[in-house]
């Protein structure tokens, strides 16, 4: 399966699902979240595709997820591999950007990119939900000098380092820089 296709994948997955794209050079969140395979590890559905996560290292926060799309010749597995981190009580996605540098590390399925896809995380024992940036919103605060970065000419944002101040307006409501009325939400539905 070609990369930019299996992006596209994985980007619906994660609820990424729009044209152009917000990344980052530095996955968010300051610390790796030790995962618990009883929250982290399920089948999830969001009521059009089911998929299986899966603990790749605990201990680095590097989460799994595969699923099975149809193919040409039939059934097709796909995965994708994502970094949970952590900063206070927010929870971050990171997930490499397959059309920058990527290309496959040493450990356990990490990825060496200079970009990762992103999106605000809360899971507890039943639901996942998912809110992504809104470009949109993104690149007029790019423009305006609120936050660093720079836009691209396909549109994408690529945010620079991020201070603690600017990290807390992406994450509160009343900025509105995410998806806050159109989360994706996963419902736990096995083991």
């Amino acid at each position: 399966m070609n990369v930019l296709f299996r992006s596209f994948l994985l980007l619906s997955f994660f609820g990424l699902t729009a044209c152009e794209s917000v990344y980052v050079e530095q996955q968010l969140g300051e610390d790796i979240l030790v995962l618990e395979e009883k929250l982290w590890q399920g089948q999830w559905s969001n009521g059009e595709m089911v998929i299986t996560t899966t603990i790749i290292d605990a201990e680095k926060g590097i989460l799994q997820a595969a699923w099975v799309e149809r193919g040409e010749l039939g059934g097709e597995l796909e995965i994708a591999t994502g970094y949970v981190r952590r900063t206070g009580d927010v929870t971050y996605l990171n997930l490499p950007n397959f059309d920058s540098d990527a290309v496959p590390g040493e450990d356990k399925g990490e990825v060496k990119t200079s970009e990762y896809n992103w999106a605000r995380l809360q899971l507890d024992q039943h639901r996942a939900v998912l809110w992504w940036p809104d470009q949109n919103r993104f690149r007029e605060a790019v423009k305006a000098g609120t936050l660093p970065g720079t836009i691209r000419e396909d549109q994408d944002v690529l945010l620079g380092k991020l201070n603690e101040e600017q990290l807390q307006s992406i994450n509160a409501p009343e900025a509105n820089l995410l998806t806050w009325t159109e989360p994706l939400v996963f419902v736990r539905i096995g083991n």
